[in-house]
């Protein structure tokens, strides 16, 4: 999936704690945000990736779902590490809000290209579904603008996590234009 997916889930799963914890709205709009970041947040990773390679392109041999911040594990300590240095105060909410709106990330990507559920016992990447058979991005030695743009127009929707994604902006708008 794509930021604008990764944020819309954030976003969802945020309101979705704000409504059944009945949270004050001086809170609840900055939940809402936190939320919206924690969903794109696994991709962090692509700083390190950057830093490794000099790139953000695709390379053959490392993918940026195999650094630590898309592990399950990873969100889960720094979520109950909010949690708990807040247990006090309606801010333990936040370290909630961080771990599940990290998750719907990882599920995002678990669609298709697969995440380490189980590191650090296990190395294996696991999807619902087999990953696309092969990257343009990868494949394509040449990258301008209008391939992106192309990639973005005629390659991606042929996705499968293309239909999740857009009905999560969907979704995710319909619910913010309601607030």
């Amino acid at each position: 999936m794509l930021p604008p997916g990764h944020i819309a889930a954030g976003y969802l799963v945020a309101q979705g704690a704000v409504s059944v914890l009945g949270i004050s709205e001086s809170h609840a709009n900055l939940l809402l945000f936190v939320g919206a970041l924690a969903g794109v947040a696994p991709d962090l990773d692509f700083i390190p990736f950057f830093a490794k390679h000099r790139t953000l392109k695709l390379v053959r041999g490392d993918s940026h779902r195999g650094y630590i911040t898309h592990t399950p594990l990873f969100w889960l300590i720094v979520g109950l590490t909010v949690y708990l240095i807040n247990i006090s105060s309606p801010l333990r909410y936040f370290g909630l809000v961080i771990w599940l709106s990290s998750w719907s990330h990882l599920l995002g990507d678990s669609l298709e290209y697969g995440i380490r559920w189980l590191w650090p016992f296990r190395n294996q990447y696991y999807s619902l579904l087999p990953a696309p058979a092969a990257d343009a991005l990868v494949t394509y030695k040449v990258r301008t603008p209008v391939f992106y743009f192309e990639y973005f127009m005629v390659v991606y929707p042929k996705s499968r996590a293309f239909i999740l994604e857009v009905g999560l902006i969907v979704a995710g708008l319909i619910v913010f234009l309601s607030r």
